[in-house]
């Protein structure tokens, strides 16, 4: 259970979250789906037939280095510069309409600041 683990690392858990203050580590029942299986971005939206979209392309094993940007009338971003992890060889792809920048809670912060 993850809040045992949670509580053997020495974080306080909140036995319910619905009725008391959550004060340290909380496990959110949104994170477990109905087959019991953990609940992650991949599962979530991308195995849902999204992968087959002719407009989509999920690379994997890059680092984005640096979120490109042009700032007109407003603050857009126009692509990304990234390296390949095994290799570090470096390249820029450009986005024609849009550019999501989904590197999860710790790093899409670093990348919005910078």
């Amino acid at each position: 259970m993850a809040s045992e683990t949670l509580s053997i690392l020495g974080f306080q858990c909140a036995a319910n979250p619905f009725l008391e203050k959550i004060l340290g580590g909380l496990v959110g029942p949104e994170t477990i789906r109905l087959d019991k299986k953990r609940s992650f971005a991949a599962n979530t939206y991308l195995d849902r037939g999204i992968r087959s979209r002719s407009n989509l392309t999920v690379w994997t094993g890059i680092f984005a280095d640096k979120i490109l940007t042009k700032i007109t009338k407003n603050f857009t971003a126009t692509g990304v510069q990234y390296s390949i992890a095994k290799t570090g060889v470096a390249g820029t792809v450009y986005a024609r309409r849009e550019v999501i920048i989904s590197a999860g809670a710790i790093n899409t912060p670093g990348y919005l600041e910078s």
